[in-house]
Formats: C-alpha cells, structure tokens, sequence
C-alpha cells in the first residue's frame, strides 16, 4: 500500500502503514504506557485508511505452556515500534532475547528506552543493533524517563503527563517520517549516545526477598521475566535475577521487598548520581 508523493527525482511511492507492532518490555508497566502514547500519536498522525491497527507483544513474561512464545514477522506495510527499559546502563538481557523471535523483513521501525532519570548510557545503541540485526529498518530513535524500578522515590509519577505528551509527539513524528520516504529507503544514521563495545552492566547488589506473608500463590514464580524465581520453593536465583522488582509489584501480598538497610543506603547514592535535574525525553 502506497502514496503518490514528489520529489527532484520525480514522483515515488511512500509507505502508508496498515498496522504497528508495538514490541515492548514492562516489568513495572511504565514503559507500556510510554509506547502506548507513542503508538496513539502514530495513528492520529497517519493518513492511513481505514487507521492503523495496533497490535501488541509484549515481552516481559517467560513463554510457558498457556503462554508460548510468539514469532513475529512483518509484512511490506507494517511498522514497529520498540520500547525496552534500561537496567544498569545496557537493554534487560531476556529482553534482547526475545527480540530473536521478531523478523523485521525490511519494515521501517522506531526505537525508545526508558531510564530512571541517570542516564540511558549504551542501551539505545544497543536497541538499534538488535533491531537492525532482526531486519527492521531504524527511522526514529527516542529516550523518555520513567519512575525507578528500584528506587521509586527517584523519577517518581513518570512518565507524566509532560512525558506521554512527548511520546505521542514522537510517534507522530514517525508516522509523518514513513509518509514522506519512498518505500524501502534504508535506515537512519541517528546520532544519539552510546559506545562500541558495550560496557559490562554495573552491578546491583539489590536482591527481591520474601517475607512472611507469602501465601505460595506463585504469581511472582509465572510472571518472573527472567524465570528466577523457583515455582515450588519460591526461592529466588540470585544469578538469574534482573533486579526489575516485578515480582514485588504484582504480590497481592505486598510479601515481597528488598532489604531496608541496603535500600536505602542504594538510594541514597543512586539519588546523588541522578541528580536534582529533571530530565525530559529527546528523540531523533
């Protein structure tokens, strides 16, 4: 599906988008409603009819037996619309995992992180390279704040109304990218930060614990994005945990938390790194 659109070389056809796939990470559901604004934004922006279909797959939670792993591949009028966390500076390692699973097949895509208010570091390039090795084509890049997953005190209430504006804003921008390029042109060069080889995630010293008004539900165990909880003992493996504080989110039992000592010594250090300066999504 196209349009006639001109250019100095005479008239080409540019995309006209049928559907955006909205490819996400969420473990404390901030940045599912980054990319839900994002993605609101695309479609009222789109001349697109009838409008563009949303479709989400969501990649936070393990594939299991009631929940098996999806493949995606994209068809020629289809757009993406990624949007992953950022944990210690890099994208949450299931996470680009389960990127593996998505075929881009030359369909344009948008990219977006999220961190808590420090700093994005190597992520968003690394977003860009795993997207770009699946076969998506990068046209738009952006990086929003969200509250912290650990710290929630730091970041706190975002994204805010601020935020989503801004999101919505960037998937309009996307949608007007994909209407005004002819069909098939190649990826962006887009200059935003990061650095090759990626650095070594730092390392987080937080551990989720389970307290006594654990009832066994095993809520925490299924919905573990990297499957580090046990399901009979609901203990936790400490190398496979991610520190995305999921689990401590979804207890209906509030039962489980990190330590207090150790939290709020995190905290405060983490804070200074922060630092008082809100600051506010940027995109390319």
């Amino acid at each position: 599906m196209g349009v006639d659109i001109w250019s100095k070389g005479g008239r080409h056809r540019a995309m006209q988008t049928r559907a955006l796939h909205l490819i996400y990470f969420t473990a404390t559901e901030t940045t599912s409603r980054v990319v839900r604004a994002a993605a609101h934004g695309f479609q009222q922006a789109s001349s697109a009819e009838p409008a563009v279909k949303l479709r989400e797959l969501n990649v936070t939670s393990p594939p299991s037996a009631s929940r098996p792993a999806r493949e995606l591949m994209l068809a020629g009028d289809e757009a993406a619309l990624f949007a992953f966390p950022v944990y210690a500076g890099r994208i949450p390692r299931v996470a680009a995992e389960r990127l593996a699973r998505c075929n881009g097949n030359g369909a344009p895509a948008a990219i977006l992180v999220t961190y808590g208010n420090r700093d994005y570091e190597d992520a968003l390039l690394e977003l860009f390279d795993l997207a770009t090795a699946q076969g998506f084509l990068v046209k738009a890049a952006g990086t929003f704040v969200a509250q912290h997953s650990i710290f929630q005190s730091i970041a706190k209430g975002r994204p805010d109304v601020e935020d989503l504006n801004a999101a919505r804003a960037f998937g309009a921008h996307f949608a007007a990218r994909l209407e005004g390029e002819p069909l098939g042109q190649g990826g962006a060069q887009l200059p935003f930060r990061g650095e090759r080889p990626f650095r070594k995630p730092g390392e987080i010293p937080l551990f989720p614990r389970r307290g006594r008004a654990c009832d066994g539900c095993n809520l925490c165990a299924e919905q573990c994005p990297a499957g580090a909880i046990a399901p009979t003992t609901l203990e936790l493996m400490k190398e496979r945990c991610l520190h995305c504080a999921r689990c401590i989110g979804l207890c209906p039992r509030r039962a489980r938390s990190f330590p207090f000592l150790p939290h709020a010594i995190g905290r405060r250090r983490v804070a200074a790194a922060c630092g008082d300066e809100r600051k506010n999504p940027e995109w390319w």
